[in-house]
């Protein structure tokens, strides 16, 4: 009688032995030497691809004008009547921004300019007829003086002779030189009234300084409400619906200003095989939609903030221009390349990593080489191959 479970058992050791692989005598042990290097069947070239990531294509330059706070837009009649694309200058006012502020100061410029005019008009029409015709009496009268004096000092009898011919009450207190000099005085006054050259009152003098002060302030905030563009660009409006004069709040995005004259392109340069090189020998590849691949060349590095952190951003530009323009701002698939100082073999990493027998990769590419590859140059690394020169 068969002992069951212990048949189970052997059945199930027997099957095991049988489904189990036979050792290919042909096959190399994990021990065996790589083939050998062969140089020949890796291209040559003079660039490294270092990745393929996204970037975005964006005009040469471009300015956005947002509204500071609440304010009344009004936009440039030329501006409004021209085709879209049309290019304008640099400096090129294309709108103003009213604000409540700009109205209050206005009415106060108003004010002040309107109590100016009313003094003025005082002046010219009351205050100066008044005091042209008191100087004339008074200059009459010192003339009069005067020549009481000159016939006192020649005959003094005609005033003090008990049968005087003239009235004592007369005779001049002051000496004909006195008088002399009263009459040139209050001559002096009356001519000055009508000088032009005469400063005017202090009051005029303060109002009028008070209008020149808010004029100034008037025309620096129509200077400053002023939307000028930065440089030659055509202006995209953000509001299809676009009026000569409307409301806009703060923060609202009014236009863009676009410099069609190149082509920059933004790339996250967060790989490090990107910074293993120098700057200035990256050149990225695009193909915008319906159009040729385009080169650009790198131009610079900025710090931009993402999520709470700074990273930093590759810009790459080009003066050449596909047809049709892309779309400002369009994502497209990009490459990264490394412009090599002389031509090298592209080999890519999972060829010199299945000759690592040692785990020498684990201190890195230029760590492993020597081992890997004896007297072979490691040039620059790319994200998935690496440039290398062969052993002299």
């Amino acid at each position: 009688m068969i002992n069951r479970p212990a048949y189970l058992l052997l059945s199930g050791c027997l099957l095991l032995t049988a489904c189990k692989p036979s050792a290919d005598p042909k096959a190399p042990s994990a021990s065996a030497a790589p083939a050998p290097w062969r140089w020949e069947i890796y291209p040559e070239s003079d660039r490294l691809l270092l990745a393929t990531l996204p970037g975005t294509l964006e005009p040469a330059r471009s300015h956005l004008f947002r509204a500071p706070g609440e304010a009344r837009l009004q936009i440039t009649p030329e501006i409004l009547a021209a085709a879209p694309g049309t290019r304008w200058p640099a400096d090129t006012v294309w709108g103003r921004l009213h604000t409540p502020a700009d109205t209050l100061e206005d009415s106060e410029l108003d004010r002040a300019t309107a109590a100016l005019a009313e003094r003025e008009r005082q002046v010219n029409n009351a205050d100066r007829p008044a005091a042209r015709l008191q100087l004339d009496r008074e200059v009459a009268a010192a003339a009069d003086n005067l020549a009481l004096a000159r016939l006192a000092e020649k005959d003094p009898d005609l005033f003090r002779a008990a049968n005087a011919p003239l009235d004592p009450r007369l005779l001049p207190a002051s000496s004909v030189t006195a008088a002399t000099e009263t009459l040139k005085l209050v001559q002096a006054r009356r001519a000055a009234l009508d000088d032009p050259a005469t400063p005017e009152t202090a009051e005029l003098q303060t109002l009028r300084a008070e209008v020149t002060r808010r004029t100034r302030l008037r025309d620096e905030r129509r200077t400053r409400s002023e939307l000028k563009l930065p440089f030659a660009a055509s202006l995209v409006f953000a509001s299809s619906a676009t009026a000569a004069e409307r409301t806009v709040a703060p923060g609202e995005l009014l236009a863009v200003a676009r410099d069609w004259t190149g082509l920059r392109l933004r790339v996250r340069a967060t790989l490090p095989e990107l910074h293993g090189v120098a700057p200035a020998s990256l050149i990225a590849t695009v193909t915008p939609p319906g159009g040729s691949p385009l080169v650009l060349t790198y131009v610079s590095t900025q710090l931009e903030p993402r999520l709470n952190i700074e990273e930093p951003v590759f810009y790459f530009e080009t003066t050449t221009l596909p047809n049709p323009l892309p779309p400002a701002g369009i994502d497209l698939a990009c490459t990264v390349h490394t412009k090599l100082a002389a031509s090298a073999r592209i080999v890519p990493k999972l060829d010199l990593a299945n000759r690592d027998t040692q785990a020498t990769l684990l201190g890195g590419w230029a760590a492993a080489l020597p081992t890997l590859l004896p007297g072979a140059e490691l040039v620059a690394e790319g994200r998935a191959s690496l440039a290398l020169r062969p052993a002299r």
